[in-house]
């Protein structure tokens, strides 16, 4: 979640002014140059991007039109790849947020339905839920007979 935040706070602003420079293609190619150079130096003996690398690399080939041409040690399938890998990221954090399913209940109406059911034992959850929709209170009969079966 930080990382998204992170993207926002400072990735917009950078494409925007990237956006407005004379020499924009020319100041991409050397990020993304840059960027690799960066995970080369690392001296290890199987290269490896980071996750920030990743994302920097992702965000500058939006920006430029020939930024395969700057790309030396990733392959551009390996980046195209890293940008899926991203977009359902992204996705999955923003429809993550959502509970999917029935909305719960107010707890008001449980405690009625249940003071309803307690009181008339012999109603079942239609009479019940047809005397919660006289009253004026929206409920299914699938949720009545749900909460008074806990009761009985």
């Amino acid at each position: 979640m930080s990382l998204v935040y992170f993207l926002f706070v400072f990735g917009v602003p950078f494409l925007y002014v990237c956006s407005c420079l004379q020499y924009k293609t020319l100041m991409i190619q050397n990020l993304i140059l840059k960027t690799q150079l960066a995970a080369y130096k690392r001296k290890q003996k199987v290269f490896h991007t980071t996750s920030w690398e990743r994302c920097k690399l992702v965000m500058l080939s939006y920006l430029g039109s020939d930024w395969k041409a700057s790309l030396i040690l990733v392959t551009p399938n390996t980046l195209i790849s890293w940008r899926k890998k991203k977009w359902k990221l992204f996705w999955n954090l923003v429809s993550s947020s959502k509970k999917s399913g029935r909305p719960m209940i107010r707890w008001d109406l449980i405690k009625l339905t249940r003071k309803i059911a307690k009181q008339n034992p012999i109603w079942g959850a239609t009479k019940i839920h047809g005397t919660m929709i006289k009253l004026g209170f929206m409920i299914s009969e699938k949720s009545v007979s749900k909460y008074i079966k806990t009761l009985r």
